[in-house]
């Protein structure tokens, strides 16, 4: 099941909603699992784009990464933004 870009809450909620920082309305909604690989990944350190570069069998996962770098972020500590 992939992560879905969702325009608003109105969109189907697979389980998890990503948010950018500083912002309220979520970006995607994900699984549990592919959430639970990306906390697991920021407990290593390393920052947002290294974090994506270690993924190589979750396109969810990498898909919300990137739109984090995508908007500036990808230099940052993954672990300070994970809940």
């Amino acid at each position: 099941m992939a992560a879905r870009t969702i325009p608003h809450l109105a969109r189907a909620n697979l389980g998890v909603l990503s948010i950018l920082p500083g912002r309220k309305r979520p970006f995607a909604t994900s699984t549990n699992a592919t959430s639970d690989l990306i906390v697991a990944l920021s407990e290593n350190g390393g920052t947002i784009s290294q974090v994506m570069e270690q993924i190589h069998f979750d396109a969810d996962a990498t898909e919300i990464l990137g739109f984090f770098v995508d908007h500036g972020y990808g230099q940052r500590c993954l672990q300070d933004l994970v809940a």
